[in-house]
């Protein structure tokens, strides 16, 4: 298996997003209109883990000023996980809040 890459999320990810999220937990609780709203408006963190070229798992946190990074959502799906990969979603989110990078565009 290779190894996980991190990523922001682009729109064209919309359908992998919404599959992580129906499969990680019955129920999900973010559908494509939420997650599409997170890809495209500024301010928000969305990112995506891949594993040989397949999303496999998805992080959406806001910065909350002062100095809060507030995540919304974090999600792996079951076959990729206990492999460390929200962690390192975790982690690259608490990066580009520390450099103070936000992903997205207001549309």
């Amino acid at each position: 298996m290779s190894a996980a890459v991190i990523r922001e999320a682009r729109p064209d990810d919309l359908d992998a997003l919404v599959y992580i999220e129906d499969h990680s937990r019955p129920g999900g609780n973010w559908n494509r209109r939420n997650l599409e709203c997170e890809v495209l408006v500024a301010g928000s963190i969305v990112l995506v883990a891949e594993k040989d070229e397949k999303a496999v798992g998805l992080l959406v946190a806001w910065r909350v000023p002062p100095d809060e990074l507030h995540v919304l959502e974090l999600a792996v799906l079951p076959d990729y996980r206990r492999q460390g990969l929200a962690q390192q979603l975790m982690r690259q989110a608490i990066v580009l809040d520390r450099q103070g990078v936000w992903l997205g565009a207001c549309m």
